[in-house]
């Protein structure tokens, strides 16, 4: 199995190590600068023939392993996910061109200290560098995954995601705009974008207040690609809507198949929607913004003057309407199961952590209100 042992120039051992695994032939050379070392370096290779282990993948790097783990998502997420994966490979640049079985815990859990992003991102890449890991144990490169034991920091996050608070809600309610009637939607039936945008007027039924969520989309690029049914299997819903959106949606006019379009009818693009949302943020930002704590400021007549009026109100995303809708749920003594059915969470335990937040949240207001009513004697 070994051969003979030679001292190079470097002054290092070397020898060169023969064994057949099936038809195949194979050979390695291991290099080391005393007897003992080499020796055991001999023990450690014969160790893990013993157990089958590929000791030809020695040498490849966790670059490698990576993108072969990445072809492998691309046949097996969505367009968007893999997009998504994608580019979080960029942080593992330090692990790149090291051997995959050098690596240690300890450069992994340094890599995940160092770099300034949010938990959520965070775990992503820890979770990717497992199932890079993983995908090397199944082959039978390595025996364990360093990944394991390496911890995520709990940071908090800069934008808190919140529920829309009562006035709020009324600024949506109150404000015409071509962004109002998605809007309505996902504050009164907690749609996600992806299912917004491909919504028809077919899948809304006024008279049995429901909505059928049936489809969603996906962004290639900027541009929307249908899938039958929702983002998973739990997605796939019909909701039951409130009586406040019934009428609300009795009084559009359905000029064209889908229910949300862009200024030419047509199916929202990713530039489409956020140029729509934009838009309405400005006009709510215009008028109901508190502009008075700003120095010598005068408010342009028009929000379409030239002049950069500042965002004074806060930064409302599209899902902070579908959280509102869970608040809603929950304010109106609405059951976790049945909640989990309406917002088309695949996990009771997402449904469960909005829950339990909001409940805290309720606390807080409720012992407020006690303050307040005895500071009043």
């Amino acid at each position: 199995m070994s051969g003979r042992n030679k001292r190079r120039a470097d002054g290092r051992i070397a020898t060169q190590i023969s064994w057949t695994s099936g038809n195949k032939k194979h050979s390695k050379t291991l290099y080391a600068y005393t007897h003992q070392e080499l020796k055991q370096k001999e023990i450690e290779l014969r160790r893990k023939l013993g157990l089958r282990l590929d000791i030809s993948a020695e040498d490849d790097t966790f670059g490698e392993w990576c993108d072969k783990l990445m072809a492998l998502k691309k046949m097996e997420v969505s367009h968007n996910w893999y997009a998504n994966l994608m580019s979080y490979t960029k942080h593992l640049a330090p692990l790149w061109h090291l051997p995959l079985i050098d690596i240690k815990s300890y450069d992994i859990q340094t890599l995940i200290y160092t770099l300034d992003l949010s938990t959520q991102t965070l775990s992503v890449i820890k979770g990717i560098i497992l199932q890079v890991y993983q995908l090397a144990i199944d082959n039978r490169v390595l025996e364990y995954n360093p990944a394991t034991n390496v911890k995520v920091p709990q940071k908090p996050s800069k934008i808190k995601r919140r529920a829309l608070t009562e006035a709020e809600r009324q600024w949506i309610i109150d404000t015409p705009h071509r962004c109002q009637l998605p809007a309505m939607i996902m504050m009164f039936a907690g749609l996600r974008r992806g299912e917004l945008i491909p919504l028809t007027w077919s899948d809304i039924d006024l008279t049995a207040k429901t909505i059928n969520i049936n489809k969603s989309v996906e962004m290639v690029g900027n541009q929307p690609a249908i899938k039958d049914g929702g983002k998973t299997a739990s997605a796939t819903r019909v909701v039951h809507i409130p009586q406040l959106l019934v009428d609300y949606l009795a009084q559009q006019k359905r000029t064209s198949i889908n229910v949300c379009v862009s200024a030419k009818g047509e199916m929202l693009t990713e530039t489409a929607f956020r140029r729509m949302w934009d838009s309405y943020m400005a006009e709510l930002n215009y008028k109901y913004g508190d502009f008075s704590h700003l120095i010598n400021y005068e408010l342009p007549k028009s929000r379409f003057a030239p002049k950069k009026i500042p965002q004074v109100i806060p930064p409302i995303t599209p899902h902070w309407l579908r959280h509102t809708f869970a608040s809603l749920l929950y304010m109106a003594g609405v059951d976790a199961l049945t909640a989990k059915e309406q917002l088309g969470h695949n996990d009771i335990k997402t449904t469960l952590n909005i829950y339990t937040h909001l409940d805290k949240v309720h606390k807080v207001k409720n012992i407020n209100k006690l303050d307040s009513f005895l500071q009043s004697f």
